[in-house]
């Protein structure tokens, strides 16, 4: 069962607790950042060490000082040279995670992999009862934070997380309202 450690000192305690008692077993990191970018992009479609030469330069363009990037392939164009459809993403801030890897690293507990929420959203799509091709996933993060994520044809386009102020219950559909046009905004 996933473990959840709030991103306060308690929570970074807490965390160093739990590696101490467990050392030895593997440490999945989920994230959920406002620092995350997002980049819609095409690539030419090649093979191998040519297309992986290609993701590493586009990556280092678009976001030139971050150290989190990853690119997910989500289909080739149907015009033109069809070339290579990508999705790239990087954690801005890279510093934040900082607390979090270094007991780690202390603890020598392997490390298989930092994760964000949106990109393992589009996961739980076969799980919703709908059969639209897009679709807005609002979820209320238990940090209180609001996050946002369009996805097309399965694949993860766009996430926002915004920070959700205090409302009294009657204002929530209002506030609701508010923070998804300025999400439509992004996708027309």
């Amino acid at each position: 069962d996933p473990l959840v450690f709030p991103a306060d000192e308690d929570g970074l305690r807490s965390f160093n607790e739990y590696l101490m008692r467990s050392p030895g077993l593997p440490a999945y990191l989920l994230v959920d950042f406002v620092e995350e970018e997002f980049r819609q992009e095409s690539i030419p479609h090649v093979f191998g060490s040519d297309r992986r030469a290609l993701v590493r330069t586009r990556q280092a363009r678009l976001f030139r000082d971050a150290r989190y990037t990853g690119a997910i392939m989500q289909g080739r164009e149907t015009e033109g040279r069809r070339d290579d459809s990508y999705l790239f993403t990087a954690l801005i801030r890279s510093e934040l995670l900082a607390p979090w890897l270094s007991p780690i690293m202390k603890a020598k507990v392997p490390l298989a992999g930092i994760y964000s929420v949106p990109i393992l959203s589009p996961l739980i799509l076969p799980k919703l009862p709908t059969s639209n091709r897009d679709v807005l996933l609002v979820t209320l993060q238990a940090s209180g934070g609001l996050r946002q994520t369009f996805m097309s044809n399965g694949h993860l386009k766009i996430s926002r997380l915004a920070m959700a102020p205090r409302l009294d219950p009657g204002q929530h559909a209002s506030y609701l309202l508010t923070e998804v046009e300025k999400l439509r905004r992004y996708l027309f």
